[in-house]
């Protein structure tokens, strides 16, 4: 179905599941759940977050898997890196025993080997592999390299976060000024007259 018949949620949507749907055969031989993903900001350090049971449907609930919109921009393996990061969480959520929340501990670390990321707190080879801030690096011709390699095109993600503009600070006008006496300071418009209270000089603008 071309964009113009399809609206971005469904085209941005229909790809994240179809992405998920993807590795959960190909790493987890579809032994995950059903989870809803979403699109959300979480600061700027954060790629991806889980929260076990977040979504209630009369009896029902459901996992989540959040990724940062911001995030999007980065290379197709980066992205879909924090994705499969994230389903190993749900993976330990229901076969595991999983620590408190953040926590990524040694079985977690083991899944994350398993299906070819290595957790790392640097993102970098020699880091540590658990503990509450945790990312990883993708295993060279690993499950995950080889996966990534083969995936349709009908998973990549079409839309990604537009970079934000950074505003033009506004220049100050203020100017520091000093007592030549005593050395007090202070900050004030170009062009006023300051008086040192200790010893009643005229404080000097400098440049």
């Amino acid at each position: 179905m071309s964009r113009k018949t399809k609206s971005p949620t469904a085209e941005q949507y229909t790809n994240l599941q179809a992405a998920y749907d993807y590795f959960n055969e190909v790493l987890f031989d579809k032994t995950l759940a059903d989870c809803i993903i979403t699109l959300r900001s979480h600061g700027k350090r954060t790629l991806g977050l889980f929260h076990a049971e977040q979504w209630q449907h009369g009896a029902d609930t459901c996992h989540e898997i959040a990724l940062s919109p911001a995030h999007l921009r980065r290379p197709v393996r980066d992205v879909f890196g924090t994705l499969v990061h994230e389903m190993c969480h749900l993976w330990q959520q229901d076969h595991g025993k999983p620590s408190r929340s953040g926590y990524h501990n040694r079985e977690w670390g083991t899944k994350m080997k398993e299906v070819g990321l290595h957790p790392s707190h640097t993102g970098e080879p020699g880091g540590k592999e658990v503990g509450q801030q945790m990312t990883h690096y993708i295993v060279e011709g690993g499950p995950f390299d080889v996966a990534v390699d083969a995936m349709p095109d009908s998973v990549l993600l079409p839309w990604v976060g537009v970079e934000p503009v950074e505003k033009e600070k506004k220049s100050s006008n203020k100017v520091k000024y000093h007592c030549p006496t005593c050395d007090v300071t202070a900050w004030g418009k170009g062009g006023i007259l300051l008086l040192c209270g200790n010893c009643e000089e005229e404080l000097e603008a400098q440049e």
